[in-house]
């Protein structure tokens, strides 16, 4: 099953276009924004540029658009990475932090995989993150016991 637009109340979540990158840019280079997640550093406009053009054929990553502004405000993406079980991941622009954004997105995801077959869905954060770790709790995902390793964060699922 694939995705490629799905509308919540705030929110668009769709399919990354190139006229993306300046907003993706302003997430990717923020040091606040990117020291929780994978990247851990910021990106270059280049950078960021390789990515978003990966990320416009991807089918498992999509754009966070707020309808207010029209404007991307983040990115999300339910996508297999380290096992069979699909990693929900996002980040925001730090200016849309505490909005409810994520939830919101996540929420929305979480049911477009309801849909799909998955059985399971992972999600993995930095330890220090503690608004994703309360993201993830208030989405109904459990901390799995076997995410005591230190330098890997923490690993969240959700049986479907």
């Amino acid at each position: 099953m694939i995705l490629d637009k799905m509308k919540t109340e705030r929110l668009s979540i769709r399919r990354f276009h190139l006229l993306d990158l300046q907003d993706l840019f302003e997430m990717t280079s923020n040091e606040q924004v990117v020291k929780s997640t994978g990247l851990r550093s910021p990106l270059d406009l280049n950078t960021t540029k390789i990515r978003l053009e990966s990320w416009c054929h991807d089918p498992e990553v999509w754009a966070i658009e707020y309808c207010v502004e029209f404007k991307v405000v983040g990115w999300i993406m339910l996508k297999k990475t380290t096992c069979d079980d699909p990693e929900l991941g996002y980040m925001l622009a730090q200016s849309y932090w505490g909005m409810g954004i994520a939830s919101e997105a996540c929420r929305a995801l979480l049911s477009f995989a309801r849909e799909s077959s998955f059985k399971r869905v992972i999600a993995k954060t930095d330890r220090t993150n503690h608004a994703s770790i309360n993201v993830l709790k208030k989405l109904g995902m459990s901390e799995n016991s076997d995410s005591n390793n230190e330098s890997e964060g923490l690993l969240f699922e959700l049986f479907i």
